[in-house]
């Protein structure tokens, strides 16, 4: 006996909702973000979170520390 073929099925992403609003910050302007009001961590390890998260869904990220608790961060779609 084989197993069915579903071709129209969609899988469902599960899982918590991400903490970030991605969409929002991809939409090619320059954002000041503020850890304890945009975010929790370190400066430093959002701005390897950004990055991650822009080269794994076709973007390009820039991120410069303001200061100790601010970030500049712009995300644009990666050029084909």
């Amino acid at each position: 006996m084989m197993a069915e073929i579903a071709n129209d099925f969609v899988f469902v992403r599960s899982g918590r909702p991400s903490k970030y609003p991605w969409q929002e910050w991809c939409d090619g302007q320059t954002r000041i973000l503020t850890r304890g009001v945009d975010f929790q961590c370190h400066v430093e390890s959002l701005t390897n979170h950004v990055h991650t998260w822009a080269r794994r869904h076709g973007y390009r990220a820039r991120t410069q520390s303001v200061d100790v608790d601010r970030v500049a961060i712009r995300m644009e779609p990666r050029e084909a």
